[in-house]
C-alpha cells in the first residue's frame, strides 16, 4: 500500500494535480508515509537521491513513476531495478497504478476539477 500511494503522490506532484494530491495525502500517511516524504516529493530529482527519507524500493518506485510520467518509456535499468526489488505481481500492479493515475491526473487538470 505504501509504494502504491507513493506512486500516486508522485504522479500528482509531477502533473501538478492538486486534487489528486489532496485526496491521496491521508491514504499515503495511513500507509506509513511521512510529512517529510510528502514535502520531498515536491522536488522529484532530489527525492530520487534521498536515501535518508526513501528506502531503495521507494526510490525505485519514484524512478519508475518519473519515467512513466515524463517519458512514457521506462529504461531497462529502471525496470530491472524494480523487478529486482518486488515480486512480478507487485511490479504489474505498480505499473498499472502509475498508468491509471497519470490518466486520472491529466483528466483532473484538463477539466479544472477544483479542490472540495
Amino acid at each position: 500500500p505504501k509504494l502504491r500511494e507513493l506512486a500516486i503522490m508522485a504522479v500528482g506532484a509531477l502533473n501538478q494535480a492538486d486534487y489528486e494530491w489532496v485526496q491521496h495525502e491521508p491514504e499515503f500517511l495511513k500507509a506509513g508515509g511521512t510529512q517529510a516524504q510528502l514535502a520531498a516529493l515536491k522536488n522529484m530529482p532530489s527525492a530520487l537521491k534521498n536515501d535518508k527519507l526513501f528506502d531503495e524500493p521507494e526510490r525505485a518506485t519514484l524512478a519508475l513513476t518519473l519515467e512513466m510520467t515524463r517519458s512514457i518509456k521506462v529504461s531497462d535499468a529502471t525496470l530491472k531495478r524494480v523487478r529486482g526489488l518486488l515480486p512480478l505481481d507487485q511490479v504489474v500492479e505498480l505499473i498499472g497504478t502509475i498508468a491509471g493515475y497519470n490518466m486520472a491526473s491529466r483528466f483532473l487538470v484538463a477539466t479544472g476539477v477544483e479542490l472540495e
